[in-house]
């Protein structure tokens, strides 16, 4: 029988204080970082796909499909567009008791236009 007895031990090098260890607790605990580096060295960019069709034409369908396969995110249209106006409405409720409270006068946009046409006026394009 053939035993082998070897002791590693790291190099001097890696003791040196101007050596930086990408991750001392190891690529798990650094993934986050491993992954962005991975992507950015090979030029990896997300997948963005659009369906576009007529109405029951399948689109909703085949995207839920597409993005189970390859494990994309899957956004439709009806909830942004949902949740985009519930925001409009949350900003226009907060935005209408102050303006109610303002004490500025409405402007008079026709006035501004004739103000605009006359000769001695000489305001920017």
């Amino acid at each position: 029988a053939f035993l082998l007895d070897v002791r590693l031990q790291a190099s001097d090098f890696l003791h040196h204080p101007e050596f930086t260890w990408w991750s001392k607790q190891g690529p798990v605990a650094a993934i986050d970082k491993l992954i962005v580096e991975f992507c950015a060295w090979r030029n990896l960019r997300p997948l963005k796909l659009v369906l576009i069709g007529p109405p029951a034409s399948g689109k909703t369908f085949y995207a839920a499909k597409i993005a189970e396969s390859y494990r994309l995110v899957h956004i439709t249209v009806g909830p942004v567009v949902q949740e985009a106006l519930a925001r409009g409405k949350k900003v226009k409720a907060m935005v209408d008791p102050e303006a109610q409270e303002s004490d500025a006068e409405p402007v008079d946009v026709e006035s501004l236009d004739d103000r605009d046409r006359q000769e001695d006026f000489r305001g920017g394009p």
